[in-house]
């Protein structure tokens, strides 16, 4: 980097400076005045101020938080600190306060906390004290909220505040300590094998079994770190990052909604099927074709979109469904994807969405109930948030995505989680690639060093 660009960056930074204090100060000053019970207050910042979003995340000390970039690049939202945090989305959506988000997951298994004792992943919404929010077309906003009086609990979390910090420039490479799969191949084989006898029994029709892959380092790994890899290289995808305290974060950038509800508008999706990308043009478009047109690729997504509609059928009016499955095109995989919508009337809300659609065919299989007993009774690891649905609430607008091509960050230890439909004609070592290729989508991205 010569002179004049180092020039350039530090009065760069030193104007983000600037406008960050003013803002801190002007937000205070409005607290300090503010006699509303509860509410929240927004300073705008000046579009051409050169802040990453995950730069300013990693300085925070704040907990818990939630990064959130959605699919069509239209909002990111850094939620720091909690003013009240809930256990289910139903106690979310009863609480949710005039033109504030809460944000949160839930995990695969649900509302029962005891599955989760070992991944420490249990169901988790919360009102957050600060947002920084940037949507398209509009100025970059620092937003801090209050309840019931508590003005002086929000001043003490602006004082907290720090300035960014480039998470590009943390210590790498990570040594890698050493590898354990959940299940091993031979449990996989095992494990595939019971499914078809089951599917054969007409026990159900599909299970998705999945496997979580660990790896031990010699240094506390930086999810924002591995988020900003993954936000630039896994184009077309939600990017997620949720920590409830600085033991675990965890991240993902999937392609799949769960559910967007804009109004009384629903938009969802069915996603299932999967190849590998080509390593040419030619070969790519090969692999496409062929999926488009493979029988049992189809009739797995055809499971996805059927059940999808006999979930929300009870409340909607109408419903529209795409004539055929469309290709999403990611980096290391391709997937077929119907897309989904309808009106829904006013005898649900979106914990009630969020609940009939959540766990999906697409992570699950089908029937519902058989499927997940089968996963419970057989995968050797607990699901946890791998799955689940992370996102938010509001009053206009609500949104979760799919907890998958994802990863949960402990401190030294990155544990990557993929899964696998199974369904008549699956072959348990193409099933254990296709794992591998969805794991690289994360593991890729980390500059691995074996140790010597």
């Amino acid at each position: 980097m010569n002179i004049n660009c180092i020039d350039r960056q530090l009065e760069s930074e030193d104007t983000r400076r600037q406008q960050l204090t003013k803002a801190l100060s002007w937000l205070v000053l409005q607290l300090l005045h503010s006699r509303e019970p509860s509410g929240f207050v927004e300073a705008n910042l000046t579009s051409s101020i050169k802040l990453d979003s995950l730069d300013w995340y990693e300085g925070q000390t704040l907990y818990p938080r939630c990064y959130w970039r959605g699919r069509d690049e239209a909002i990111e939202i850094v939620a720091l600190g909690c003013i009240r945090h809930f256990d289910s989305a139903e106690e979310a959506v009863q609480a949710l306060p005039t033109g504030q988000r809460v944000w949160g997951g839930s995990s695969f298994g649900g509302g029962n906390k005891e599955k989760h004792i070992e991944s420490g992943t249990s169901p988790y919404y919360f009102l957050p004290r600060i947002e920084l929010i940037r949507e398209k077309n509009t100025a970059l906003k620092l937003r801090v909220a209050w309840y019931q009086g508590d003005q002086s609990q929000a001043i003490d979390c602006l004082n907290q505040l720090r300035q960014p910090e480039v998470c590009d420039r943390l210590a790498a490479p990570y040594i890698q300590k050493n590898f354990i799969s959940q299940p091993d191949f031979d449990q996989w084989q095992a494990m595939v094998d019971k499914s078809l006898v089951a599917i054969k029994d007409q026990k159900f029709k599909k299970v998705v079994l999945a496997r979580r892959s660990s790896w031990v380092f010699d240094r506390k790994l930086s999810a924002t770190r591995l988020m900003k890899a993954s936000r630039k290289e896994n184009l077309r995808s939600f990017h997620f990052m949720l920590a409830i305290d600085a033991e675990k974060t965890f991240l993902g950038s999937t392609p799949e909604r769960l559910f967007r509800r804009e109004n009384d508008v629903i938009t969802t999706e069915a996603v299932a099927g999967t190849a590998a990308r080509g390593v040419s043009d030619d070969a790519d478009q090969a692999m496409a074709n062929w999926l488009l047109t493979d029988e049992k690729n189809g009739y797995e997504n055809q499971l996805v979109v059927d059940d999808i509609h006999a979930r929300l059928q009870p409340y909607y009016n109408n419903i529209e469904i795409s004539d055929r499955p469309y290709l999403i095109a990611l980096r290391k995989v391709q997937h077929l994807k119907h897309h989904i919508s309808c009106k829904v009337n006013g005898a649900i809300d979106d914990a009630a969405i969020l609940r009939r659609l959540q766990p999906t065919a697409a992570v699950a299989g089908l029937p519902l109930r058989e499927a997940v007993d089968f996963i419970h009774q057989h995968e050797p690891f607990d699901r946890g948030w791998y799955s689940g649905a992370i996102g938010y609430f509001s009053e206009a607008r609500s949104e979760f995505c799919v907890g998958i091509r994802s990863a949960l960050v402990e401190k030294n230890k990155l544990h990557l989680y993929a899964g696998a439909g199974i369904v008549p004609g699956s072959e348990a070592l193409s099933e254990w690639r296709e794992l591998g290729r969805k794991t690289s989508t994360l593991f890729g991205l980390i500059d691995v060093k074996k140790e010597v």
